[in-house]
C-alpha cells in the first residue's frame, strides 16, 4: 500500500520510542507524541527552532553536539548511550541517528531514543525489583520450558516490573496459536498514567506499574501469564477462561476482588485512585491468527476508553463485529507501529519506510 503523509504521521505519533527531526543547523523541526510525553510538553512549539543546548537537557552537551555534527557529515549512529534531564531528574537514554537526505543532499537528521534508566537500575541493583516469575514457574508452560535451555530468565523479563517482556509475551502467544491451544488474550491500559508521571514523578509511575503487574500476575497464577507491552500497557494470556460467560465472570472478579485494577495508592507526596481499561478476545473463537486477534483486543481496548475508561470489554462478534472505533492521535494502527519499531531497531530499515514520503535516509 502507498504510504501517505497522514498515515506516516499517524505511525510516528504512535511509536513508543521518542522520534525527532532536526535541520542542518541541529535545530528541531519536529518531534513525535512520545517525545512530547517524555518531556511533558503540550506541543512542539516550545522547542521548534532550538537545539539541545538551548533546551538545557544535558549536563555536558558537547558529546551530543559532536555526535550530531558527525551525523550531518554523513555518518550514522546506533544505540549510543547518554543522559538527559527530564523535569529535574537525570535519566539514561540510548539513541540512534541518521542523516536526512533530499535530492541527494543532507538537509538535516532524524533520530530516536528510548529511556533505559530502569534497565540500568536493575543491573546495578539500584531498584528493588520484584521477583514474579521464576524458572520453576515458567517451566510449567511448554514454550518457556524449551526456551530455558537457550535463554536466560532475565532476558525474558521486563526489567522494571518483573513480568514477561513484550518480545517473549508475543512469542508465547504465537506459540499457543501454532499449537492450536485455546486462550484469551487481553491488553490492559492504565488510566491517566501520564498524569501520575507528570504530577507525582516517574518514581510514582514506576510504583503503579510494578504494583499492578504483581497483583495481576498473582491473580492469574497457575493458568495465565502477564507481560508488559510497553509504557503503561500490559498483556495477559489466560489459558482457562475461554468461553464468553467465563471471561466476563473472570474480569468482573478481577475488577472487584483483586485490588489489581481498582485501588488507592499513596506516594508520600500525594495519592491517586488507580484504574485500568481492558480489551480482550480469544483464540480460536474470535480470531485464528495473531494479527487479527491483536486487532480485536486493540479495538476492544479503545472501545472501553471511548466509554470512559475503568472498564473491560470482551469481544463478542454479535455486538462488536461491525464496530468502528476512532482512535486518538496517541495511538495508531498497531500493524504499522510494529513495522516501524522493528525498522527503527535496524538503522537501514527505518529509511525504507520513510522513503515513501519523499524523504530518504542513507547510511554511511
Amino acid at each position: 500500500m502507498d504510504m501517505t503523509a497522514d498515515l506516516f504521521n499517524s505511525i510516528i505519533n504512535s511509536a513508543q520510542d521518542c522520534v525527532f527531526w532536526k535541520d542542518k543547523d541541529r535545530r528541531f523541526v519536529g518531534v513525535n507524541q512520545a517525545f512530547l510525553d517524555f518531556y511533558g510538553f503540550e506541543s512542539a512549539d516550545v522547542l521548534i527552532g532550538k537545539n539541545d543546548e538551548d533546551m538545557g537537557w544535558h549536563s555536558d552537551p558537547e558529546p551530543f553536539k559532536q555526535d550530531e555534527l558527525a551525523v550531518l557529515s554523513g555518518k550514522s549512529t546506533y544505540k549510543v548511550q547518554g543522559k538527559c534531564f527530564v523535569r529535574g531528574e537525570e535519566r539514561d537514554i540510548v539513541a540512534s541517528k541518521q542523516p536526512l537526505y533530499k535530492d541527494g543532499e543532507i538537509v538535516g537528521l532524524v533520530g530516536s531514543f528510548s529511556d533505559i534508566t530502569d534497565v540500568l537500575r536493575r543491573g546495578q541493583g539500584l531498584d528493588h525489583n520484584q521477583t514474579i516469575y521464576t524458572i520453576e514457574k515458567l517451566r510449567k508452560y511448554t514454550f518457556f520450558d524449551k526456551l530455558m535451555d537457550e535463554v536466560s530468565l532475565n532476558e525474558m523479563l521486563d526489567p522494571l516490573t518483573g513480568v514477561i517482556s513484550r518480545a517473549y509475551s508475543v512469542r508465547f502467544v504465537r506459540s499457543l496459536i501454532a499449537e492450536h491451544i485455546p486462550f484469551t488474550f487481553a491488553m490492559i491500559d492504565l488510566d491517566n498514567f501520564k498524569f501520575i508521571n507528570d504530577s507525582l514523578g516517574h518514581t510514582a509511575g514506576d510504583k503503579v506499574l510494578t504494583t499492578v503487574s504483581k497483583r495481576l500476575a498473582e491473580f492469574v497464577d497457575g493458568f495465565g501469564i502477564v507481560g508488559r507491552f510497553g509504557g503503561d500497557e500490559l498483556l495477559m494470556i489466560d489459558l482457562e477462561h475461554i468461553q464468553t460467560d467465563d471471561k466476563i465472570s473472570f474480569f468482573e472478579k478481577l475488577y472487584t476482588n483483586s485490588l489489581a485494577l481498582r485501588f488507592t495508592m499513596d506516594f508520600g507526596n500525594g495519592g491517586s485512585f488507580i484504574t485500568a481499561t481492558v480489551g480482550a478476545a480469544s483464540y480460536p473463537e474470535d480470531a485464528d491468527n495473531y494479527a487479527d486477534l491483536f486487532t480485536l483486543i486493540d479495538k476492544m481496548l479503545y472501545y472501553g476508553k471511548s466509554k470512559g475508561r475503568n472498564c473491560f470489554t470482551v469481544y463478542q462478534a454479535e455486538k462488536h463485529k461491525d464496530l468502528e472505533v476512532t482512535k486518538i492521535a496517541h495511538r495508531g494502527l498497531y500493524t504499522y507501529i510494529h513495522q516501524l519499531r522493528t525498522s527503527m531497531e535496524n538503522a537501514d530499515g527505518f529509511g525504507e519506510i520513510v522513503n515513501c514520503c519523499g524523504l530518504k535516509f542513507e547510511s554511511a
